[in-house]
């Protein structure tokens, strides 16, 4: 029987979504059940007798619980804050609440902190930086592979946030290359419309696998601070060429990217390192 129960709350799990913030939190949560009893808790299974239950309380991406329910737990639970955008600093009661009584707030660079506290106008407290998980063993170049010449892939939202105006141009200055477009969003339609575009809204990972290992490129230039930019590491990981701007956060931590083997060390160590962090609090407050 493991000693300590974690409670992670998130709005959806990656059978409901399948953004960067559930790859992760799918990643982490694998990882951490060697070590702990972890239960999932979206907003609908808000369950306050269970939550009293739990060691420590993780909260990630928590935009769809009622903001009595996080004001509740923010005066009644030991909790961390594990942050994946900048919601907590700019909506509702939580800006006043989640950061201030954390036992630890968790970002995933050092540029996603250092724009955490511009927006909140006060130093956080109790900081941790950890890159987010990146599945090595999945993500990685694959000799046998051959890479196509002149392939742009791009993964992920399409949105203004994310850049869609820029990479609409890109695409028109650029009629002799091939962009596969594997995403959704508001203006996904309007990326469909170009004749050098080949879209996908939906694709299993071991093709979307396939496509960063043989694809030459790899865009991703969005408008915002990206906190990590999670898609941009796995291109990486996969060999690509990086066609990006100064907005991806993985791109903040002071490491050689000229260094591939480096790298993969770092995203294999991420999920050991947010678990010591976890350990840490619990034994720092005495949560035994």
């Amino acid at each position: 029987m493991l000693k300590y129960k974690i409670i992670w709350l998130a709005d959806y799990d990656v059978s409901d979504h399948k953004g960067g913030a559930q790859q992760t939190n799918e990643t982490m949560i694998k990882a951490g059940r060697r070590s702990f009893q972890i239960d999932f808790m979206k907003p609908e299974d808000f369950n306050k007798d269970k939550l009293r239950e739990a060691t420590l309380v993780i909260t990630n991406n928590i935009t769809k619980f009622e903001e009595d329910d996080l004001y509740w737990l923010t005066q009644h639970i030991p909790y961390v804050r594990f942050e994946h955008d900048y919601w907590a600093v700019t909506q509702g009661a939580a800006k006043g609440n989640l950061f201030r009584g954390s036992l630890a707030n968790i970002f995933l660079s050092p540029m996603h902190y250092k724009e955490s506290c511009k927006i909140f106008g006060d130093n956080i407290k109790n900081k941790r930086i950890t890159p987010s998980a990146v599945d090595t063993t999945l993500f990685r170049i694959d000799k046998e592979v051959e890479r196509i010449p002149q392939t742009v892939i791009y993964a992920g939202q399409v949105c203004s946030l994310k850049g869609y105006r820029e990479f609409d141009q890109f695409i028109n200055e650029h009629p002799e290359k091939k962009f596969i477009v594997c995403g959704w969003g508001e203006d996904a339609n309007n990326i469909k419309v170009h004749k050098n575009v080949e879209f996908h809204e939906t694709m299993e990972q071991k093709d979307l696998l396939k496509l960063y290992q043989s694809s030459q490129y790899f865009y991703h230039r969005p408008e915002w601070k990206e906190p990590f930019g999670r898609s941009v590491m796995e291109a990486y990981l996969c060999g690509c060429s990086l066609l990006i701007n100064e907005n991806i956060g993985a791109m903040s931590w002071d490491w050689n990217w000229e260094d591939y083997d480096f790298i993969v060390k770092q995203m294999e160590e991420a999920p050991a390192n947010f678990w010591k962090i976890i350990k840490d609090v619990i034994a720092k407050n005495n949560l035994e």
